[in-house]
């Protein structure tokens, strides 16, 4: 990959050489310094099994950040670390507790129309 002027590699290699069998991929990964608003494609080029050459390339990459702005309101959050089942139980406990206590203003409502009706 040819990497862009004014942007140093920071961490990584920008290169790989190595055999691929087929169905299999092979990855790399590198970081560069600097504050980019674009990077432009990246381009692969590699020899398939009847020695063809062939090149590839990526799509641009695009920073949708907005300059100024910061995420210090996301700085002291934590994320939820629920697995499947846990999440499934919460959601259905929490269901019951609604309808136990939807069910009970309703109960109550009847009783107090019942009771009111019987002293008339």
């Amino acid at each position: 990959d040819k990497i862009p002027d004014g942007f140093p590699l920071e961490v990584g290699s920008a290169t790989w050489s190595g055999f691929v069998d087929a169905g299999k991929s092979a990855n790399f990964k590198y970081s560069l310094k600097g504050n980019a608003v674009s990077l432009p494609e990246a381009f692969a080029t590699y020899r398939d099994i009847r020695g063809t050459i062939r090149q590839v390339q990526s799509n641009a990459i695009q920073n949708n950040e907005i300059p100024g702005s910061t995420k210090a309101g996301n700085a002291d959050t934590t994320h939820i670390n629920a697995g499947r089942y846990e999440m499934i139980a919460f959601m259905i406990l929490s269901f019951l507790v609604i309808s136990g206590i939807i069910g009970s203003i309703a109960f109550t409502a009847y009783l107090i129309t019942k009771i009111k009706t019987r002293s008339n």
